[in-house]
């Protein structure tokens, strides 16, 4: 039995061109209920593979009492590898030419059987009748082409060759619009083109004689409203990603809750990652941004097979950190500590990324060069509490407990916020507060913010009821260093009196006695 996750997320900018509505995500569709392999981020549901190449097809759709529009001219441009900003280069650039997208577009513009109001949810909270809306435009596009070309993920590389899954490997419905109640809530794109109990059975045939199908999983097409060229290759690549398995990174308890208050809203990472609020980039009109270096990780992207990971588990001096694709590499730093979960020790890291907005395509727009920190919490689901999120970006100018920076006055390392976490969907609490989707002092840039240690705001450690026996991780003398940055890496010391259950794993340092109370 198929079951539903509806795993509700954002990727929109304020400032997008799509009239009052930017992208919205909605989630996408499970084959099985949610595990605790899941919630680290190392995801086991029907997904895509990272790697070999993947042929989509993409329709541009509208409801029948919309204006009959042509398909954009722009839209043969989406799986054009040459071009910068598009599908196909986004996806080569960030998989290091490990995944090659190809496709091609229907030239015309299909329109469902009814109005828009016949595909609303019946309710607040339920999933509106998208389903019913691809089925009527699947039913066009199989009378006008072969579906079964778009079967082939077996390995001769030939379409519907006998080797093939009888599935249609990847379908995007590009919405004219998507009202509120169309998808899920006020949603404009979901990973689902919401055939899960019932799939799409064309009249093309395999060589078996059977019809080949469509699926209504996240790992076979994503239903989403267009804007302009960048907009609608950042809404695409956006649910791509979860194809492949990416969960999102930005604080999707609003959608569950919108009547929450604003203090327990937050940006997750903002602008800093495709699967935050990264789909249109950061004007609201240039996307995608690149994915985060934990994305990236995920896919095995930081290089090919993330051969670009190196681990630091030592003391590092004289540390060069690049952009990943100036010739750099991501490092990882385990925290030392521990924490138990379901029987489980999850081992915590950081990873040290560094951002050239002038070195790089998809960097561009970025509000300033620097290094950003990341801290994974593998056994967290999620980035809906900003106090403790899967993903989190270690601001450089620190946490507060009344604003984010600069207008907070009371400085708070351990349980204070950043304007990430200021910001909010009621944009009058975030506008008091500092709140916003990323900016140039995110970044250590090794010239104000030169050090991340346990005295400093923000702290290496990330509550107070961590031990005190520690030292805790310092990241020190950041100073820039070419096209990058250069820093110095000095692991945590144990001495003094050990009062806390603590994990250890791996090398641990002993600076001096260690007491066991």
């Amino acid at each position: 039995m198929r079951h539903l996750l509806i795993a509700c997320c954002i990727a929109l900018c304020a400032f997008s061109t799509l009239g009052a509505q930017a992208f919205l995500c909605g989630g996408h569709a499970a084959d099985e209920p949610l595990s605790a392999a899941k919630i680290t981020g190392e995801v086991r549901l029907p997904v895509l593979p990272a790697s070999g190449s993947i042929y989509v097809l993409a329709v541009f759709a509208r409801f029948a009492d919309e204006e009959p529009t042509p398909v954009p001219a722009w839209a043969d441009q989406l799986f054009d590898p040459e071009r910068e900003g598009s599908f196909a280069h986004f996806y080569h650039e960030m998989s290091f030419g490990q995944l090659a997208i190809t496709g091609e577009v229907l030239p015309q513009r299909l329109a469902a059987a009814q109005a828009a109001s016949a595909y609303l949810a019946d309710a607040p909270g339920q999933r509106g009748r998208h389903g019913d809306f691809a089925r009527e435009i699947l039913a066009q596009v199989d009378a006008q082409i072969d579906l079964a070309r778009f079967d082939n993920d077996g390995p001769d590389g030939v379409p519907n060759s006998g080797d093939d899954d009888g599935w249609v490997d990847y379908i995007f419905i590009n919405m004219q619009s998507v009202p509120n109640g169309f998808l899920f809530g006020s949603a404009t794109g979901l990973a689902s083109l919401g055939l899960e109990e019932k799939p799409f059975v064309s009249r093309a045939l395999g060589p078996d004689g059977s019809p080949i199908r469509v699926s209504g999983l996240s790992s076979q097409g994503a239903v989403q409203e267009t804007g302009n060229f960048a907009q609608t290759v950042g809404v695409m690549a956006h649910e791509f990603g979860h194809s492949l398995g990416l969960p999102d990174f930005f604080d999707t308890s609003f959608l569950k809750n919108p009547t929450q208050n604003p203090a327990e809203d937050s940006a997750g990472i903002g602008r800093w990652g495709l699967m935050g609020w990264g789909a249109h980039g950061w004007d609201g009109m240039s996307g995608p941004a690149a994915f985060s270096a934990r994305s990236l990780e995920q896919l095995g992207w930081i290089g090919a097979k993330n051969e670009r990971l190196i681990l630091v588990e030592r003391d590092s001096w004289d540390l060069r950190v690049r952009d990943l694709y100036s010739g750099g590499a991501i490092y990882k730093i385990p925290l030392r500590a521990e924490t138990p979960n379901n029987n489980t020790l999850w081992t915590e890291y950081l990873l040290l990324e560094y951002r050239g907005r002038e070195s790089y395509y998809y960097h561009r727009g970025e509000p300033a060069a620097g290094l950003l920190v990341w801290h994974v919490r593998p056994q967290v689901f999620d980035n809906d509490d900003e106090r403790r999120k899967h993903l989190d970006l270690v601001a450089a100018d620190g946490q507060y407990a009344d604003a984010g920076f600069p207008l907070g006055q009371t400085a708070d390392r351990f349980a204070g916020r950043d304007n990430l976490d200021f910001w909010a969907h009621d944009a009058s609490y975030a506008r008091a507060r500092g709140g916003n989707l990323g900016d140039a002092s995110d970044l250590f840039d090794g010239v104000r913010y030169r050090r991340l240690a346990v005295e400093t705001n923000p702290s290496t450690l990330a509550t107070p009821t961590l031990s005190q026996a520690t030292t805790g991780l310092t990241l020190q003398n950041m100073r820039p260093d070419g096209d990058g940055l250069a820093l110095d890496v000095v692991m945590p010391r144990w001495g003094g009196v050990l009062r806390e259950e603590v994990h250890w794993a791996g090398e641990v340092l002993i600076d001096g006695d260690l007491t066991v109370a």
